[in-house]
């Protein structure tokens, strides 16, 4: 900008010198310039005017040229103003833009902060989830830590068991050993003795036709009958009284129960009596327990009634609250018959129960494969396990069973 205003002041001034000399050219009338001269000094000057004249045209075709690109500048001045113009129109509508671009993130910011918000809420929510599910996880390891303490404890008694069979098989192999000894330089009374046994199974046999006459006899007398249902495909126990019966005669004084199972022709299939021990209520029957929570648990049971046939009777109290595949043994009344040896869950032959909870929980019982024909669950005499691992849940039976207490 500095260099095109020394330009246009330089062609000023050559502008000015170039009127100067058309002036003088003027007022001379002719060519030489010396009708106004007089004098040897004028016509010296007017020589030197014509040398310069020369000069002078080509200085005024110079400033020509200058003007025009003087003009051409112009132009351009005013393009770059037309262009100037339209960057700031431009920069302008961009400014605009950004302002509106800025709208949108404050917009967008806006409802990121909403959707955080949202997000640490639901965060807040599922955190109170995972909480209960873990104080419900903590309630089911504590229940798991107490039944793996009792299975603990059964293993313990079987293994004093099995030490003490190791000890009358010990035993019994030494008597085995002198018995042998004894007979072997005893054949005559052997001999004896063998005749002997012949007659006293002519005698057994006799013993025994009258005994199976006095059992049926026995068999078909309702005497002592406290509880008795026919299990079929649809509930039958219906209610957490169906012992009361039974309790109420041992607290008049009854001293031995009998149970009776039958099949669907009225067949007996199991049969056996034993000796109340100690006095039953309806919420102490074979247990001592007063935590009721616990009297679902075989080995919490202080007064099991040993049965003829060698096998154990366990009932738990009416007020029994427990639930699980074992814990359900001892949920309100229920009839628990084992082998000599009761361990928990794992080897019952006879279970009578409700189909239903009755204490604390709905529902139908937790047992393995559990439906409301297992009532009376029976394998044969066979042993079979609540829980299912370790074994197999027995198969419900079609039959009737029957208490007795005398």
């Amino acid at each position: 900008m500095v260099k095109l205003f020394r330009l246009i002041m330089i062609v000023g001034v050559m502008l000015s010198l170039v009127s100067t000399g058309s002036a003088f050219a003027a007022k001379g009338g002719n060519s030489d310039n010396t009708s106004f001269l007089n004098g040897k000094p004028f016509a010296t000057l007017n020589a030197d005017i014509q040398v310069n004249a020369g000069a002078i045209e080509a200085l005024q075709l110079e400033t020509a040229q200058l003007q025009s690109t003087v003009n051409a500048i112009g132009i351009s001045i005013n393009n770059l103003e037309d262009t100037v113009q339209l960057n700031s129109d431009a920069i302008t509508e961009l400014q605009n833009d950004l302002n509106a671009t800025n709208q949108e993130l404050q917009d967008l910011q806006t409802q990121l902060n909403d959707h955080i918000t949202s997000v640490n809420f639901s965060i807040g929510q599922l955190q109170n989830q995972v909480n209960d599910l873990q104080q419900q996880i903590n309630g089911l390891t504590a229940n798991l830590a107490l039944q793996l303490a009792g299975l603990q404890d059964a293993i313990d008694a079987n293994a004093t068991d099995i030490s003490g069979l190791l000890t009358q098989v010990t035993t019994l192999t030494a008597q085995i050993l002198v018995i042998d000894n004894t007979l072997d330089n005893h054949e005559d009374r052997i001999t004896d003795l063998e005749s002997g046994i012949a007659d006293l199974q002519i005698a057994v046999v006799n013993l025994d036709a009258r005994l199976v006459g006095v059992e049926q006899s026995a068999h078909t007398h309702h005497d002592g009958l406290c509880f008795s249902f026919t299990n079929t495909s649809g509930e039958d126990l219906t209610d957490n009284d169906w012992f009361d019966d039974c309790v109420a005669a041992a607290e008049a004084g009854g001293t031995t129960v009998r149970v009776v199972l039958k099949d669907s022709t009225n067949s007996v299939v199991y049969d056996a009596s034993g000796a109340i021990v100690g006095e039953w209520s309806q919420d102490f029957i074979t247990s001592t327990q007063t935590d009721f929570w616990g009297q679902y648990y075989s080995f919490n049971h202080d007064r099991l009634v040993t049965l003829d046939n060698g096998d154990k009777l366990m009932i738990p109290g009416k007020s029994s609250s427990n639930a699980g595949c074992g814990g359900d043994l001892g949920n309100g009344y229920g009839i628990n018959i084992y082998p000599s040896n009761p361990n928990y869950y794992s080897n019952l032959k006879i279970l009578i129960q409700p189909y239903q909870h009755y204490n604390q929980w709905v529902g139908p019982r937790y047992f393995a494969n559990w439906t409301a024909n297992h009532e009376i669950t029976w394998a044969d005499g066979n042993t079979f396990n609540t829980c299912g691992w370790g074994g197999t849940m027995g198969p419900g039976f079609n039959g009737t069973f029957e208490f007795y207490v005398n």
